[in-house]
């Protein structure tokens, strides 16, 4: 809960970011301060913002998945978030042993990991594990039938959360950010858009939507 708490202002802010509105990166910094004075699921969030970020460095197609890049004062002003929102992590009661209790616990804390049952991995055999297959599937038929195109942010997002959450299944619940979205951009999205919007702002959402594409490919 923390970390959808955490994570939800942090992808907002991203967003608008991408929209153009340079000011509310700066926002980041002091989101990861209270953040990890709070709970200790700062470091996933670190990650999906790094996932994120890393994301928009790479430019290109490849199948269903392409890679729109940040531009230049884009990619300097992430850095210096980054940078910054590393730096904010220090600034608690504990100093540094705060920051870097999360790697001890992963790689000193064997007996912690091994024996405690949120770590363990997800047992498929059960019904939470049943669950979990069946929304894969979901999700691969989806991706099949409906010929979706996927970011390479959205895929990291959901190769990080497929791992963490299949792995450990403390982490489930990460699946929870991205195949919702996948699923609902997948089987609900046009079908709704076409049921619910008027004729002009459809057409306006469609613009939205093709614009960079059709920048992309010069038209």
């Amino acid at each position: 809960m923390h970390t959808l708490v955490g994570w939800n202002p942090s992808a907002k802010i991203e967003q608008r970011f991408r929209q153009k509105d340079s000011r509310v990166v700066w926002m980041i910094p002091a989101l990861f301060c209270l953040w990890v004075n709070t709970h200790g699921s700062w470091l996933i969030g670190l990650i999906l913002f790094s996932i994120i970020t890393a994301a928009g460095f790479a430019r290109g197609s490849w199948g269903a998945v392409s890679a729109e890049p940040w531009t230049a004062s884009q990619r300097k002003k992430l850095l210096l978030v980054w940078v910054a929102s590393v730096a904010a992590l220090f600034v608690n009661p504990f100093g540094s042993r705060l920051v870097f209790y999360p790697f001890d616990l992963a790689f000193r804390q064997k007996l912690n990991i091994e024996h405690v049952a949120e770590w363990i991995s997800v047992n498929f055999h059960d019904l939470r594990g049943k669950l979990v297959l069946v929304l894969l599937l979901v999700l691969v038929i989806s991706a099949l039938l409906r010929s979706c195109r996927w970011t390479l942010a959205e895929l990291g997002l959901l190769a990080f959360a497929l791992y963490s959450g299949l792995t450990y299944s403390r982490f489930l619940f990460l699946l929870g950010i991205p195949i919702p979205y996948l699923l609902l951009s997948a089987f609900f999205l046009s079908s709704c858009l076409v049921a619910l919007l008027p004729k002009k702002r459809l057409l306006q959402f469609g613009r939205r939507r093709l614009a960079p594409h059709a920048a992309r490919r010069g038209l």
